[in-house]
């Protein structure tokens, strides 16, 4: 459901995509995924170090319009 999400649709054709990775503070960083899936897409990943490995702490994109969150979905 959440891939869905931000992906915004129902089919997937997945092409020209790109990766960029910002560290923004120790421990932190943030990486910014475009794509394109009939349309152009970009996603963006709070990244966090836990111990000497990366997690997914959040991730954003447009849907709407509007800026939409994961870990907003998530929260009850």
């Amino acid at each position: 459901m959440a891939a869905i999400s931000f992906i915004d649709a129902q089919d997937w054709e997945i092409s020209d995509f790109d990766i960029a990775v910002d560290d923004s503070a120790p421990g932190k960083a943030t990486a910014t995924v475009k794509f394109t899936n009939f349309k152009p897409v970009t996603v963006q990943f709070d990244l966090i170090k836990v111990k000497n490995e990366w997690r997914i702490a959040d991730i954003t994109w447009l849907r709407d319009r509007k800026a939409a969150s994961l870990r907003k979905i998530y929260v009850r």
